[in-house]
């Protein structure tokens, strides 16, 4: 069963072996992702993340010049069955993201055991080369505009997507 935020062209995916593994792994993880099938920013949560949230890392990604529909979601505490470090390691390389994402603690906490690496609220952090930011809970950041401003603080330090002209 496909899903319907899916729709990669197969022909495209076998000539393309990064197309063919994001494919695999949303295949794989399915009932864990949601979102772009590109996976240029992976967005790790552990608990749902609503739709302020979600409209501000769209924004973000479309300041950047990523485009807002360039996040893909890994919901890695999903239902009765959350990701385990090795899964969730997988499933991200999988994807090779330019950006990694943690939108609260427990996906902080999961992507520093993930990649074995301190991985601090509002900080510049690398994982595996990546770039990464990590928040300790975005749904609350975005209920005041001191939240909103720290959060967009911690995104604007992405690099930028380069200006092809």
């Amino acid at each position: 069963m496909q899903n319907t935020w899916y729709n990669a062209d197969m022909e495209h995916a076998s000539n393309n072996p990064y197309a063919l593994s994001r494919m695999k792994m949303q295949e794989k993880y399915a009932p864990y992702i949601s979102g772009s099938d590109t996976g240029l920013l992976v967005a790790v949560c552990c608990r749902a993340l609503g739709d302020p949230a979600r409209n501000a890392l769209e924004k973000s990604a479309e300041a950047l010049g990523y485009g807002a529909k360039a996040i893909t979601y890994v919901q890695a505490g999903a239902d009765s069955r959350p990701l385990e470090s090795t899964q969730l390691f997988e499933l991200v390389e999988g994807l090779d993201p330019l950006f990694i994402l943690a939108t609260d603690d427990d996906s902080r906490e999961l992507c520093a055991q993930t990649y074995r690496t301190p991985f601090a609220a509002f900080a510049r952090c690398r994982l595996m080369g990546r770039e990464a930011r990590g928040f300790d809970n975005m749904d609350s950041l975005m209920k005041s505009a001191e939240g909103k401003q720290r959060v967009w603080a911690a995104l604007k330090t992405l690099p930028a997507r380069p200006d092809p002209h």
